[in-house]
C-alpha cells in the first residue's frame, strides 16, 4: 500500500479509536464529551456502553480520582450510568454529577465554554434557561443545539423567539431585539429587577442580557453603556 493511502486510512481512523489506542485518559475522555453532546444535539441515542468502554481501557482506579476522571464522570452522568469517583471534580462537573444542570450552565458559563453552558440549559424545562440557551446557540451558530432547542420549546409549548432580523444586523453593535429592550430600559435608569419585571423574565436572564450588552459594547459598567448609546445615537 503507498504511503498516500496510508494517510488516507489513517485519516478515516474515527477519534474514538485514535484515543483508545493511548490507552490516556486525557485523550479519550474529550472525544467521550464529544460523543455525548453530538448525541444530545442531534437526538442520537446516548453512548451508555462508551463509559464501560473507557473503564476496561483506563482502568477503574484511574476513574475514581482527578480532575480527568471527574470530567468523565460528570458526562456519564447524562447517561446516568453509575461511576466510582468519589474525589473532588471541577466545578461544572460537580455540578453535573449531582444532576444540577443549572449549577454547571452556571460554572460553564464562568469560564468561557459558552456551548457547554447552553447544552447544559436546554436540560431543563424552563422558559427562561432554553431562550437563554437560544440565544447563545444562535450567537455561536451551533445549528444542530439551536434545532434541538427549538424542538423542545415546541413540544413544551413555549414561545420561540425569532432568530436575528435585519434590525440586529443593522445596528452597531449587532444586539438582538430584546437586547435592545433591555438597554432601552438600562437607560432610563432600570435595575436588572426592574427590567427582568417589566419584561416579564427571570432576574437571571436579564443579568445575562445586560452581560451579553456590555461584552457587545465593549463597556463594563452601566454609566459607560449609557455613554456609549448616547455617541451612537441607538436609544
Amino acid at each position: 500500500m503507498t504511503s498516500s493511502a496510508n494517510s488516507v486510512k489513517r485519516s478515516r481512523t474515527p477519534p474514538a479509536a485514535t484515543g483508545d489506542r493511548t490507552g490516556e485518559l486525557k485523550r479519550i475522555g474529550p472525544v467521550f464529551e464529544l460523543q455525548l453532546e453530538r448525541a444530545i444535539t442531534c437526538g442520537r441515542a446516548l453512548p451508555v456502553d462508551r463509559f464501560d468502554q473507557i473503564t476496561a481501557i483506563v482502568g477503574e482506579q484511574v476513574l475514581r480520582e482527578g480532575c480527568g476522571g471527574g470530567r468523565v464522570a460528570g458526562w456519564a452522568r447524562l447517561c446516568e450510568v453509575p461511576t466510582t469517583f468519589r474525589c473532588r471534580a471541577p466545578r461544572p462537573h460537580t455540578a453535573m454529577l449531582a444532576g444540577d444542570w443549572q449549577g454547571a450552565a452556571d460554572a460553564f458559563g464562568a469560564v468561557g465554554w459558552s456551548h457547554d453552558k447552553a447544552l447544559m440549559l436546554s436540560l431543563l424545562d424552563a422558559e427562561d434557561a432554553l431562550t437563554e440557551a437560544l440565544e447563545i446557540a444562535r450567537s455561536l451558530r451551533a445549528r444542530p443545539l439551536e434545532h434541538r432547542l427549538v424542538a423542545k420549546m415546541r413540544a413544551l409549548d413555549l414561545r420561540v423567539p425569532r432568530g436575528p432580523l435585519a434590525s440586529t444586523r443593522s445596528n452597531p453593535a449587532r444586539l438582538t431585539d430584546r437586547q435592545i429592550e433591555v438597554l432601552s430600559l438600562l437607560c432610563q435608569g432600570h435595575g436588572n429587577a426592574d427590567i427582568a419585571r417589566r419584561l416579564h423574565i427571570s432576574p437571571r436572564t436579564a443579568e445575562h442580557h445586560v452581560a451579553g450588552i456590555y461584552a457587545k459594547l465593549g463597556v463594563s459598567s452601566r454609566v459607560e453603556a449609557v455613554a456609549y448609546c448616547t455617541e451612537q445615537g441607538m436609544v
